[in-house]
Order: structure tokens, then C-alpha cells, then sequence
């Protein structure tokens, strides 16, 4: 068997938990006999051929670059001639896959276009909204949140004003998709109840945790300092200001926040970010992480908190926290308190409440360094794979 894993964007350009998930499946697959390719988008200006052909830690991967370099259009879900035809068909006769992976649609409804004309199998997994909203967010231009496209209508609307009929169409195309999916693959209850409030029947879809690496040790670096940590993409719907300013609010010499993130996704607002802490010295900008290793990259965390002020789905670092012991904070919005438990209310907070996230972190504080968090999660990468392995055994007939 040989899976092709389609995806927006992979290793070693971008690291988030989409690629985290393709790179985990790709790898573990592999151990169960299987062959496997990743082709990805590439950000980066390519060559003439508009691929590049690599190998990331053993895994071959293909490169492709469109045409044209407009990002703005990015919300379409096919980019007419965007890719030659006849370069994707060569590719797909010398791949020969046997079933499709899709990890992220977005840029990819050319590829996955030919892929479904030439007979081949493909199942999706949903790990954020772009198939159902264009900017993936479910934020309206100005900030609020948003219950759906409502068929392309809303898009048009509150988003995309003057290309109504574009939304509607893409809507239709969307649809279109996850229906002739072989299988349509959530991790979170909530992404699956908005689609379903979106017109979208979820009768072959199947509910698929993410999982964390048990080979991983947690190693404790140990100290004086109480530290907590923000783990997510310096953007505004991450909330990194959010807990920089309740931080800011719990006075005690020996607490800590680390934040982590590369600011370029969004100078402007890294720079307002770190415009908020610079008075506080006890606050502290460390980059970009390794996703692969969360345990040894976060030695001296005692808490990660997920201030999120929008509808994320099922933040990977969140599970993997929970696994490897630490204490959480999360959010009460979209698939967090999933992860986290509507119970645990000592761990979860108001979103955008600045004042209880501050209340939820001195009583972390309080409790103090190497307290068990109470929280549980048992889904490893190698039990999501396999459940993964049997579906496409299922979908080829084995």
C-alpha cells in the first residue's frame, strides 16, 4: 500500500500541528509496511518547473509552487491553471499512490482535483476551518466571531464583499469536496457540530484524537521560578496578549512567563506583544520550538496556557501538555475544554477575560511546582496511526 499525504505546508519551512500530524502519520505508517510521500506547498519563489523535489528525514517529499504568487486568492479552492495538468498526471502515474491523504486542502484543489479524475481514493482530515470558512478563522473582518458562510452568504457579506457569487460557488465546491471524500477524519466534537450547522453531511466521517509521542520523557529542570508558557503562533486570535497582560497582573518575584513563537507571521503584532512586556523582566521571548519534542523543549514549564479568543479546534500542544504531566490553562471556546474537561473548571477560563485568566494563573501558582495537573490523555501517535492504517485498509477493500 501507498499513501500520498497532500498538505498547505510541511517540514522544515513551517511547524505547526498540521505538519506535525503529516509528518507523524508519514513516519508511523512506514513501520506498519506502508509507503509513503508528502507533497506540500512551497512559500518560497520555485524554479521553472515550479516543483522541488526533497527528502525530509527520510521522507520523500515534492515541493510545488504556483504560477501566481498571490496569496490573497489563497481562499479559493481551485486555482485555475495554477499547476499544469499534465505535470500533475506525470507526477501522480510516477507516484502511483494508492490512496490520498489530504492533511490541509488549502492550495491544493488543483492536485486533489486530478487525483479524484483518476480514480484514486482520497480521505481528508479537518484540523481547522479553511475548508468551511476562506480565511479559516471564523473571524469576521471586523473581529467578531462567526457561526458559518451560511452557504457563501455570510463571506460575502462580512468578508469578501463584492464577491458574493465566488462564495457561493466556493460553498458548493466545499461541499462537493468532503462529500466524495472516502472518509472525512475530526479530532474535535465542535469543528464536527459547525459543519454539521452548516449544511455539511457528516455521515462518513470518523472521530480521530491526535496523538503525542510516549517515547518522549518529560525532563524537569528544577528551580526557585514557578513558569508558565504561551506555545502558540504570535498572532491576535492565539491570545499571547492575553496572557501577557494577566501576567503582568500576579505579583510574585518567583513567577515566570515564557512566550514562544516566531514573529514573523505577524510583525506588527509581535511587536505590540513585546511592546506589553517590556517593563516586566520576568517575562521572556524564546522563539520558535521544536513540535517534536515538546517534553525536552519545555524542561523548566510548569503550566501552558492556551488563552485562545477564537474557535480553535484541538490545539495539539494542549493534548501533548496534558500526556507529558504539565498543568494547562485553557480557554472556554471552541475544542479546548474538550481537551481540558467542561469539569475542570480550575483549568479553564473566560475568553478574552484578562482578569480571570490572572485568577486561573495565581491559583496555578499557588498550588505550586510538581503537583499532578489531575488531567488525563491517552491517545499516542502510534495508536492515532493505526486507526488511521484501518480506514485506509477499509477504504481499499483489505
Amino acid at each position: 500500500m501507498k499513501v500520498l499525504y497532500l498538505t498547505h505546508q510541511y517540514f522544515p519551512y513551517f511547524y505547526t500541528g498540521t505538519e506535525l500530524l503529516t509528518d507523524n502519520l508519514s513516519r508511523y505508517m512506514r513501520m506498519l509496511g506502508v509507503s509513503t510521500e508528502v507533497w506540500a506547498y512551497n512559500l518560497n519563489e520555485l524554479k521553472e518547473d515550479k516543483i522541488k523535489r526533497t527528502n525530509y528525514k527520510g521522507i520523500p517529499v515534492t515541493f510545488f509552487s504556483h504560477h501566481n504568487k498571490d496569496f490573497s486568492r489563497d481562499w479559493k479552492f481551485f486555482r485555475q491553471n495554477s499547476l499544469k495538468k499534465d505535470l500533475i498526471s506525470d507526477l501522480l502515474k510516477e507516484s502511483k499512490p494508492d490512496i490520498l491523504h489530504v492533511t490541509h486542502a488549502c492550495r491544493m484543489g488543483d492536485i486533489i482535483e486530478a487525483v479524484n479524475k483518476s480514480g484514486i481514493p482520497y480521505i481528508a482530515t479537518l484540523t481547522d476551518f479553511w475548508v468551511l470558512c476562506p480565511k479559516a478563522s471564523l473571524i469576521r473582518n471586523n473581529g467578531d466571531l462567526c457561526s458559518g458562510p451560511d452557504r457563501g452568504n455570510a463571506c460575502g457579506k462580512y468578508c469578501f464583499k463584492n464577491l458574493g457569487s465566488q462564495m457561493t460557488k466556493r460553498y458548493r465546491d466545499i461541499r462537493d469536496y468532503l462529500k466524495e471524500a472516502a472518509k472525512v477524519v475530526y479530532a474535535s466534537n465542535f469543528l464536527k457540530n459547525v459543519f454539521e450547522r452548516n449544511g455539511i453531511d457528516t455521515s462518513n466521517w470518523v472521530n480521530i484524537r491526535h496523538g503525542y509521542n510516549p517515547m518522549e520523557k518529560r525532563k524537569r529542570i528544577k528551580d526557585n521560578f514557578y513558569r508558565f508558557a504561551f506555545t502558540g503562533t504570535l498572532q491576535p486570535n492565539k491570545g499571547a496578549h492575553l496572557v501577557i497582560e494577566a501576567f503582568k497582573k500576579i505579583i510574585n518575584k518567583n513567577a515566570r512567563l515564557a512566550v514562544y513563537g516566531e514573529f514573523k507571521h505577524s510583525q506588527k503584532y509581535s511587536n505590540y506583544c513585546l511592546e506589553l512586556a517590556k517593563e516586566d523582566k520576568r517575562i521572556e521571548f524564546r522563539g520558535k520550538y521544536d513540535h517534536t519534542k515538546l517534553a525536552s523543549e519545555f524542561a523548566d514549564i510548569d503550566c501552558i496556557v492556551a488563552p485562545s479568543n477564537w474557535f480553535e479546534p484541538f490545539p495539539f500542544t494542549l493534548t501533548s501538555a496534558i500526556a507529558f504531566g504539565f498543568e494547562v490553562i485553557g480557554s472556554k471556546i471552541g475544542g479546548i475544554p474538550e481537551i481540558i474537561g467542561e469539569e475542570n473548571t480550575k483549568s479553564l477560563f473566560n475568553p478574552g477575560d484578562i482578569n480571570d485568566l490572572s485568577e486561573k494563573m495565581a491559583l496555578k501558582l499557588k498550588k505550586g511546582k510538581g503537583s499532578p495537573s489531575g488531567l488525563f490523555y491517552e491517545q499516542t501517535v502510534e495508536g492515532e496511526a493505526f486507526k488511521y492504517f484501518q480506514i485506509y485498509n477499509y477504504v481499499l477493500g483489505k
